[in-house]
């Protein structure tokens, strides 16, 4: 006989993409990482991005950035990459906006 592990049932109403939500919220982890969406961490003197695709363009007003099925621009003054690796990016100056284009 085959032991089966009990598995949590999706609570009624709830679609497949709400139970995943929720499944990563349980295990701690942002369903964005699974997913290759970009992370973004904002303050008033940098962004950090994680999961990007490259630099599109690159000014001291303007870094346009791929990611996943988006666009992400940061617009602001004294912009600079400060560093970057194949999965993250982090750019120092003053940050106006930070504006995602599909």
């Amino acid at each position: 006989m085959k032991k089966r592990r009990w598995k949590k049932p999706r609570p009624s109403g709830e679609s497949l993409r709400e139970s995943f939500a929720r499944t990563m919220e349980e295990i701690h982890m942002p369903a964005g990482a699974l997913l290759g969406l970009p992370e973004l961490q904002c303050s008033e003197r940098g962004v950090l991005m994680e999961h990007h695709r490259g630099v599109l363009e690159y000014s001291s007003e303007r870094i346009r950035v791929a990611a996943k099925d988006v666009t992400v621009q940061i617009c602001g003054m004294d912009l600079e990459l400060e560093a970057m690796s194949a999965g993250e990016l982090n750019i120092r100056g003053k940050i106006a906006s930070v504006e995602f284009i599909r």
